[in-house]
């Protein structure tokens, strides 16, 4: 089943078709991979914690490295002591920050010290780091 299905999805997934990064998993093989049940990546999915698949030939949903990456955040989230309603939140609030831009953001450097302004923004940001140590 698994080599008819890979070889299928080599013939037919390189065609035109959404390859987000050359190879895609089923849900059985997502869940494998994530160490969870199939129920829970649907679930997961119907609550919003987890993007929609991409819909492929057949009507066979495929997953990727982000569907992954989604479901390693997700339980480290939870072995942290968040509730899945608290993921939730944090995810839209994620989604939401990651839309738009941050206003005022970029002029003062962006968070990244040493970078932007050259010598401007350099003594004010390496002050709270350098003013305790001397």
């Amino acid at each position: 089943m698994t080599t008819s299905d890979t070889e299928a999805a080599g013939a037919g997934g390189h065609g035109g078709h959404e390859g987000h990064e050359g190879h895609t998993l089923t849900i059985d093989e997502l869940a494998a991979r994530a160490g969870v049940t199939v129920r829970t990546v649907r679930f997961y999915g119907t609550k919003g914690l987890l993007p929609p698949p991409v819909i492929g030939p057949r009507r066979v949903g495929r997953y990727g490295g982000e569907h992954l990456a989604r479901l390693a955040l997700i339980e480290e989230l939870q072995h942290q002591g968040m509730t899945l309603a608290a993921i939730e939140r944090y995810l839209e609030l994620a989604a939401v920050r990651s839309e738009r831009p941050r206003p005022g953001a970029a002029p003062r450097g962006g968070g990244l010290l040493g970078a932007g302004d050259g010598g401007t923004g350099g003594p004010r940001g390496a002050g709270p780091a350098g003013g305790p140590s001397r």
